[in-house]
């Protein structure tokens, strides 16, 4: 049933990014200084990716907002069995929508390229910027569910505080991976994996050691179905 409303989701949104792509203009360089190409090309790829890391990310992000939904009712409800419960749950359906979504695109990102008629001047760029943006999904969902249990909890403040943190490691990287180390676009969404994973795991410790009543117990990571359906539900409305 899940992969099922993932594939429906998924295709609706890849002829969205199609008709979009048949109305976009692309500039050509021409007889242009080395510097001006480069700028454009960086451009270009944002364009050539930007709609498909919009609506795969995108649904991420929703998946994990609607997860948070049942977990603040319970929060409010202060039924705290229930709340570790849907917390845990959540975490077994983000590692298998993890996993999906990030094989799916990692199998499809070069054939959806090619559909989407990206310029071949730039396609290889494209596409290991994509992939590796694609690859880190794991880490963008680590880094969005976390903060949602957080503001689910009534902490607020602590989501902005991690994402500063999180554009602070990514400009820094930025900075060292393309200037430094020359790496180009595979330095700036390599760049964004690591800060949003590292966010991601400083989230965790601190939701470890600030709200005890996530203490976890053996019982409270059995995946329970209707659970499971009630959160996938509401992420997939997200």
């Amino acid at each position: 049933m899940y992969v099922q409303d993932l594939r429906d989701i998924i295709r609706r949104n890849l002829e969205d990014v199609r008709r979009e792509k048949r109305n976009e203009k692309i500039i050509q360089p021409g007889e242009r200084s080395d510097r001006r190409i480069a700028d454009e090309t960086d451009s270009r790829i944002c364009i050539s990716t930007g709609s498909l890391n919009f609506m795969v990310i995108g649904f991420c992000m929703g998946l994990c907002s609607g997860f948070s939904v049942p977990i603040s009712q319970s929060f409010g409800a202060k039924d705290f069995p229930l709340l570790r419960k849907m917390v845990t749950n959540s975490v077994w359906l983000c590692t298998f929508f993890s996993v999906v979504i990030t094989t799916l695109m990692l199998l499809f990102c070069r054939p959806v390229l090619t559909w989407m008629n990206t310029p071949e001047n730039i396609f290889e760029y494209a596409y290991i910027y994509i992939f590796i943006i694609f690859a880190g999904i794991p880490c963008t969902i680590l880094y969005n569910m976390t903060a949602a249990i957080l503001r689910a909890l009534g902490d607020s403040k602590s989501p902005i505080i991690f994402l500063a943190i999180s554009s602070a490691i990514n400009i820094g990287l930025d900075l060292l991976l393309i200037i430094v180390f020359r790496m180009g676009v595979d330095g700036a969404a390599l760049a964004t994996v690591v800060s949003q994973g590292v966010s991601g795991v400083i989230s965790i410790i601190y939701i470890k050691k600030k709200f005890d009543i996530l203490a976890m117990e053996k019982g409270d990571w059995k995946l329970e179905r209707h659970l499971a359906g009630k959160l996938t539900g509401v992420g997939n409305s997200a």
